[in-house]
């Protein structure tokens, strides 16, 4: 062990205590027997016993979180030993991981259905994202539509009952939850969603301060809401279709005050009926100050449905302007 321990209190009484429980039992054994009776291999015998005992005592006082059961310095000695296996467990990994990289990243590939030579063109995709100053967001976005292999756009016509998008007449389905458990991708496109609000901000004359929470709508871009939220430095409250998860008339998970002052972020506005849903079921004194997404759907009927709050867009979208990026040479 790295470290010296030093005996407490406790410790010297626990270990009192134990040491006249090895020697009343080594009496008790021996009672009655004169001393040149006595076997001293049966003597070691017990006490081996004995310290197997009251070391087993010690680990069930610990399993069962009686710690006035337990010398401090035995405590000590268990954690330095989880340290040392924990820190051997992950040399072993590291090792493992550097001497079987190319494995690793076969193995991740195969997990995904992605072929070396996507592979290749997705990490060339993260570096001409990366590449993009941070304030051209239009650019940024419409780069991943063009990309066929983050898998955005989808062709409902092609297969629309295999979607459950289907209640809107879009030849288009632009999908950014999948592409969110793709870690570079994601911390690109909730980066520009953040630099888009901030923009945003500064032109209408809001400080973020004033802000007090981000608003997942339900069945919302999850990951997008949670990183958009860290970004700003603001805590996430999410929607719930029905009703709340542990008080009913709750439809929120998440800290909220009747005061807060909050922002909704959003993928793509199509229905807007996740809006609607997140601006009638969220306290009326809640200062609702705008909608924020990545993507609004010209071809949907979204406008009239939010006429009383500010709906703030990177880019705006109909089938044939979709239609013209992914193809677009």
């Amino acid at each position: 062990m790295n470290s010296k321990s030093h005996l407490s209190k406790k410790d010297i009484i626990l270990t009192i205590i134990a040491t006249g429980i090895i020697i009343l039992g080594i009496y008790l054994d021996n009672k009655g027997n004169d001393f040149s009776n006595i076997n001293i291999s049966k003597i070691i015998e017990h006490l081996i016993l004995y310290f197997l005992a009251i070391n087993g005592l010690f680990q069930v006082a610990m399993f069962c979180q009686m710690p006035w059961l337990v010398p401090d310095f035995y405590g000590k000695c268990q954690k330095e030993k989880i340290d040392d296996l924990l820190q051997t467990y992950f040399k072993n990994e590291k090792d493992f991981l550097q001497l079987y990289s190319d494995e690793k990243t076969s193995f991740i590939m195969s997990q995904l259905d992605i072929t070396p030579v996507q592979f290749n063109k997705i990490r060339l995709d993260l570096v001409n994202m990366r590449s993009i100053p941070k304030e051209n967001v239009k650019e940024k976005i419409n780069l991943l539509l063009k990309d066929n292999n983050t898998k955005i756009v989808i062709n409902l016509e092609k297969d629309r009952e295999k979607y459950s998008y289907d209640n809107v007449n879009l030849k288009y389905y632009i999908n950014f939850n999948d592409i969110m458990f793709m870690h570079g991708y994601a911390d690109e496109i909730a980066t520009a969603l953040k630099t888009f609000i901030l923009k945003d901000f500064s032109e209408i004359s809001i400080e973020l301060s004033t802000i007090n929470k981000v608003v997942i709508p339900h069945d919302g871009n999850f990951i997008l809401g949670m990183k958009v939220g860290e970004l700003l430095g603001k805590a996430v409250v999410k929607m719930r279709k029905v009703e709340g998860k542990v008080i009913k008339e709750q439809p929120w998970d998440g800290p909220l005050d009747k005061t807060d002052h909050v922002i909704i972020v959003h993928d793509v506005l199509a229905t807007a009926e996740q809006i609607e849903h997140a601006i009638t079921n969220l306290p009326k004194s809640c200062s609702k100050v705008a909608v924020y997404c990545l993507i609004r759907r010209t071809d949907c009927n979204n406008s009239s449905k939010l006429k009383n709050i500010r709906v703030a867009h990177i880019l705006e979208l109909n089938d044939e302007e979709v239609d013209n990026i992914i193809n677009e040479k």
